[in-house]
């Protein structure tokens, strides 16, 4: 997958950008949603988690390692920039079919040791040894029900390693009945 992914409310997908782009900084990337408690069985294959571009630059999503407390997995996303201000997905299985239909991941993490715990887990983005964002969570966080994602609500909180800067995602995305906005901006409409 090669492209640029958009800016604030624009899909993911786009042209290829040449120059101009960083690798990620503290701070640049955000997780702003997560779902780790799919329904149905074998929950995995439609976990998601979506991150925001806080920064002002095109930021190369190549070379990201992204942790649970169970293992990691080295993002191989070559030629993929977040736009400042963008919204991408990246979960386990990228086939619509499979993870619920959601299009456009920008990158996934199959066959990993990466199972996001439905109770206590932690979420971690690092590059070149740097922590980017985590998020570490326990029993009794939003997102925690079957079929829900926990989202981050906006305004953006400056730690979103607080549980009172989460909340409990609304409204149905893609195939499945399950409740997020995956690639979506939180708003007072599907972040409550």
């Amino acid at each position: 997958l090669s492209g640029a992914v958009g800016g604030p409310d624009t899909p993911i997908g786009g042209e290829v950008w040449a120059s101009g782009q960083r690798s990620p900084m503290p701070g640049d990337l955000v997780i702003t949603e997560v779902h780790r408690n799919p329904s149905g069985n074998d929950e995995q294959i439609r976990e998601w988690f979506e991150i925001f571009n806080a920064s002002a630059d095109r930021i190369e999503i190549d070379g990201i390692v992204v942790a649970d407390n169970n293992g990691s997995h080295t993002v191989t996303a070559p030629g993929v920039i977040m736009q400042p201000g963008a919204y991408a997905v990246i979960g386990y299985d990228d086939n619509p079919a499979n993870n619920g239909g959601i299009n456009g991941m920008i990158a996934s993490y199959g066959s990993s040791d990466l199972r996001l715990a439905n109770g206590d887990d932690e979420l971690r983005i690092t590059f070149g040894g740097m922590d980017i964002d985590v998020v570490d969570w326990a029993s009794g966080w939003p997102g925690a029900g079957q079929g829900v994602a926990m989202c981050l609500t906006f305004p953006y909180a400056a730690d979103n390693g607080v549980p009172g800067a989460w909340s409990n995602s609304v409204g149905v995305y893609g195939s499945s009945t399950d409740q997020g906005s995956p690639g979506v901006a939180s708003d007072a409409t599907n972040c409550p």
